[in-house]
C-alpha cells in the first residue's frame, strides 16, 4: 500500500456524494483529490482559485459552479486554520497508508533478517 503508487477510492461513497453535481464538477473534484493525494502527498492545496481551477481542469466559464461544490468548505474540500484546502478522508486513508507501509517495510526486514542474517 504506497502511497506513491495507489491511492484508495471509495466509488460506492464517491458517487453518492456526487449524484446530482453537474459532470464537469465530478471530474474537476477527482481530478483535485488526485492532484491532493499524489503530488501534494495530502499537505493542502493553497488557498488560489486559479491555481486550483487548473488544478481541477476546468475552463472558466465552469469554475464559479464547480469551485462551489468541490470546495464546500464543509464535506469535500475544507480549509484548515492555516487556510489549506484539506480533504479529511483523504488525509486519514494517506496517513493509514504511510503507516501501514512503514509496518511491512519493518516486517520484510526483519523477516529477511531472521532468514538471512545482518550482514
Amino acid at each position: 500500500m504506497n502511497p506513491d503508487v495507489y491511492m484508495p477510492f471509495f466509488w460506492g461513497d464517491f458517487w453518492q456524494a456526487v449524484k446530482a453535481w453537474p459532470y464537469a464538477a465530478v471530474v474537476g473534484y477527482q481530478k483535485a483529490l488526485t492532484y491532493y493525494w499524489f503530488h501534494m502527498k495530502c499537505e493542502g492545496l493553497k488557498d488560489d482559485s486559479e491555481s486550483l481551477r487548473k488544478i481541477c481542469e476546468l475552463d472558466k466559464d465552469e469554475w464559479a459552479e464547480c469551485c462551489e461544490l468541490i470546495f464546500d468548505n464543509d464535506k469535500f474540500f475544507k480549509q484548515d486554520s492555516s487556510g489549506l484546502w484539506r480533504q479529511k478522508r483523504a488525509d486519514k486513508e494517506y496517513a493509514f497508508c504511510i503507516t501501514r507501509t512503514k509496518h511491512l517495510r519493518a516486517a520484510s526486514l526483519a523477516g529477511n533478517k531472521a532468514r538471512w542474517g545482518s550482514k
